[in-house]
């Protein structure tokens, strides 16, 4: 058998596990931005019904 086929599956899970956390690190920015958006639309909404 051929050494480096034996590593296969750790090469393959560790592209795997990496690829995970590459996505994970790109979208975790985006939902975090959003729900802060969403935030401060609630608070300035809310404040413009105090002042009426």
């Amino acid at each position: 058998m051929i050494p480096e086929l034996s590593y296969a599956e750790y090469v393959w899970s560790s592209y795997a596990i990496a690829a995970a956390v590459i996505v994970w690190q790109a979208v975790q920015p985006i939902q975090k931005y959003r729900q802060i958006v969403s935030q401060i639309k609630e608070d300035h909404l809310m404040r413009s019904e105090e002042h009426t």
